[in-house]
């Protein structure tokens, strides 16, 4: 077997999303007509961030976070820092655009890994979330479809300007 195929049949027994990418590709644009499950993968457990807490905070320039556990004790300013940042894109931004970014939700996390519980993948960068079937393969929560997450608020208030 050549090794891209088997680098490619490693891959989908760790994360089965081939099936999933191939249907939202074929689905229609409307991302609640898009595909909600996953292939099954019995021989492996995955880390379950489907049902991670969140409190939900609304920030002085109208954009809604949901802050996890521990975030605010260990980066205490990240929520200043945020309002700030975001106060900054609004100001130069289309008037047009804003309305947009105040309805995108923001989830910040202290920590956050994903994949296999027997080897996780720790990750600390930012992202946005366009389809809630990845969400779904990686047992994360669906409700952060067309949201932005902060997978580390520490690296988050490190690497600002």
């Amino acid at each position: 077997m050549p090794v891209d195929d088997a680098r490619d049949a490693a891959t989908s027994l760790l994360y089965p999303m081939p099936a999933v990418i191939e249907a939202a590709a074929a689905a229609p644009s409307s991302s609640q007509s898009l595909v909600t499950s996953c292939p099954p993968s019995p021989s492996i457990e995955l880390i379950d961030n489907s049902t991670r807490p969140y409190r939900s905070m609304k920030l002085k320039c109208g954009v809604t976070v949901q802050v996890g556990e521990n975030v605010m004790e260990i980066s205490p300013g990240i929520i200043d820092d945020l309002n700030h940042d975001l106060i900054g894109c609004l100001s130069v931004l289309p008037a047009s655009t804003r309305r947009l970014v105040r309805r995108t939700r923001i989830w910040v996390n202290h920590t956050y890994c994903y994949g296999p519980v027997i080897d996780p993948k720790h990750i600390s960068h930012t992202t946005a979330h366009h389809f809630s079937g990845w969400l779904l393969c990686m047992r994360d929560n669906p409700e952060k479809e067309e949201s932005i997450e902060i997978y580390n608020a520490a690296e988050y208030q490190r690497s600002r300007l």
